[in-house]
């Protein structure tokens, strides 16, 4: 294999794997559309609010102050929807990978309570 294809294949996985540790939880665009939408519809916030209210909340979850039923809605999407590891939401929501296991778990459970795939 040439040098620029190994180049090619190191760029690939730190962007996939490790981009998410370099950005804020307010940049990662997947978590970013799934939450905006939570905030509308089960929060209630208004459009002109939306950026203002994103941006709150992703302080307050990056500081590890979220109540838990909005944390686990949040690892719900990190996980599910951007595909990252423990580790990576741990640092991002400002927890130990212990509480983000713990989560996963209640997430798991409830979906199978649920009855959902």
């Amino acid at each position: 294999m040439t040098k620029s294809g190994l180049e090619d294949i190191g760029r690939n996985y730190f962007k996939r794997e490790y981009i998410s540790e370099l950005l804020p939880l307010q940049d990662i665009s997947c978590f970013k559309q799934f939450f905006c939408k939570y905030l509308q519809e089960q929060r209630h916030v208004k459009d002109d609010d939306l950026d203002e209210s994103f941006r709150r909340w992703c302080n307050q979850l990056s500081s590890g102050r979220a109540p838990l039923e909005v944390r686990r809605i949040v690892v719900f999407s990190l996980w599910i929807h951007c595909s990252l590891k423990q580790i990576h939401i741990a640092r991002l929501l400002g927890v130990s990978t212990r509480t983000i296991r713990r989560d996963q778990r209640a997430i798991h459970h409830e979906i199978g309570k649920s009855g959902l795939p």
